[in-house]
């Protein structure tokens, strides 16, 4: 069965006719304000206080913008918004969404991220669960560090390391369906299933 699903799938890659993915390697930096105009706020607390340190059961939701670099002033690339879950262990675990816009690269959509983390670590990676727009079907990671830690707000590098699918192959979603149908139902050509 395994041999047989091995096939299936190599004979669906071939019928593409090219290569399904590429590489982005990209670096912006989201900004979070705990200071007017706040753009971090902690909305429920495990405790029962949201005056109180961060603890287990905690949850802060954020929408900050994404800049090109840790000045305050560098161009506005996008906005990243999403949640923080404080977990027991003392980590995090947050999901967020990037709506980016990167002129330079020529790609605009949204990035889905998603991960445990600690603050106190001096790097860690978010995992890249999907995308929209030119990201549409994104994988990969981010390698996510703290650039400044200012007690008015973060500075946060994203370090993204991105596998988009080659938009280069006409539909390559569609082919490799195709493939898997054509090796499958054992039709030489496309008909509607």
């Amino acid at each position: 069965m395994k041999l047989a699903m091995m096939l299936v799938a190599t004979l669906a890659l071939s019928s593409c006719g090219g290569s399904l993915a590429k590489v982005e390697k990209f670096t912006y930096y989201l900004h979070d304000k705990f200071v007017d105009p706040k753009t971090t706020v902690k909305v429920a607390s495990g405790s029962g206080s949201l005056n109180e340190p961060s603890a287990f059961g905690d949850v802060t939701v954020f929408d900050s913008p994404l800049r090109k670099g840790v000045e305050e002033k560098s161009d506005l690339v996008g906005h990243g918004g999403g949640q923080l879950s404080s977990l027991k262990d003392g980590k995090i675990f947050i999901t967020e969404i990037h709506d980016v816009e990167l002129p330079d690269l020529k790609y605009s959509g949204s990035i889905a991220v998603a991960g445990r983390f600690s603050f106190s670590q001096p790097s860690w990676k978010l995992a890249i669960t999907g995308g929209t727009g030119s990201f549409s079907g994104a994988s990969g990671y981010f390698t996510v560090s703290l650039a400044d830690p200012s007690p008015k707000g973060f500075v946060i590098k994203y370090e993204g390391f991105v596998v988009l699918p080659d938009l280069k192959v006409e539909d390559s979603h569609e082919a490799l369906f195709r493939g898997f149908l054509t090796v499958i139902v054992g039709k030489g050509t496309w008909q509607n299933y």
